[in-house]
């Protein structure tokens, strides 16, 4: 798997909001996700930082899942949401990796 990892700025007051949309995450969303190699997502929130962490069976996974129709109508859901730069365009860059541990602990 290949780890990615991004983030996404919310708009003011609008955490609440975007974690109850999330917690009713659309079948057919997690279906394509699924099908488009996005082995797990998870997201962490700093408010108003959301840092999402992602495992992928391909570098091109993501650009796949942006391209679809399922997800353009779940990105509508959320245009109140998230803040956006002065050219209207969500910013959510790709992190790079610099450091990863895996140790043989267990619970």
């Amino acid at each position: 798997m290949i780890r990615r990892a991004y983030t996404i700025q919310l708009a003011p007051g609008a955490l609440a909001e975007y974690t109850r949309k999330h917690d009713a995450i659309w079948p057919e969303l997690v279906e394509e996700f699924r099908k488009q190699g996005i082995a797990q997502l998870t997201a962490f929130v700093a408010d108003p930082v959301v840092y999402y962490y992602a495992e992928v069976v391909d570098e091109g996974a993501f650009e796949r899942l942006f391209q679809t129709a399922v997800h353009d109508r779940w990105a509508e859901e959320f245009t109140d949401l998230i803040a956006f730069d002065e050219d209207g365009q969500v910013s959510a860059p790709f992190m790079t990796e610099i450091f990863h541990l895996e140790t043989a602990a267990q619970t």
